[in-house]
């Protein structure tokens, strides 16, 4: 089937060609507006096989790609979409990671007080102790 035949009422499969696609959704706009037209075409272009030469490959066609993305359409297949699913694990993980090391600052942050106060009352709770020990000590003698 030429771009040329092709109709909104056409019914394509993956034997059709890139061109085709396009033609398609030209013609399904003009029949039923942006918004239906874009239900039917998504609802058909991903309900075929990624298997699909022509499917696979037609988001690397120039005129193709320029079409889908200037009429926002999501062409993507089966490898672009684990790609993107891959791109968001990898962007939750990282600002996980982001997060912990912000959690990480306000700590050191935290445990700059924190230390010195600790370290100021262990000493005096061990001078304390040593001069209560010394006194005793001392009495014994």
């Amino acid at each position: 089937m030429s771009a040329a035949s092709i109709s909104a009422t056409s019914t394509l499969n993956s034997d059709n060609t890139c061109a085709d696609w396009v033609a398609w959704h030209k013609n399904l706009v003009a029949a039923y507006g942006k918004d239906q037209a874009d239900l039917i075409w998504m609802n058909a272009y991903t309900s075929l096989s990624f298997w699909s030469l022509d499917k696979s490959f037609c988001k690397y066609n120039s005129s193709f790609a320029t079409y889908i993305a200037d009429n926002n359409l999501d062409a993507g297949n089966v490898i672009s979409g684990t790609t993107n699913k891959a791109e968001k694990v990898w962007n939750n993980v990282t600002n996980s990671v982001s997060n912990i090391f912000g959690a990480g600052e306000s700590l050191t942050k935290a445990l700059k007080w924190i230390i010195p106060v600790v370290l100021i009352i262990v000493v005096g709770i061990i001078i304390f102790i040593v001069v209560k020990n010394s006194r005793q000590i001392v009495a014994m003698v």
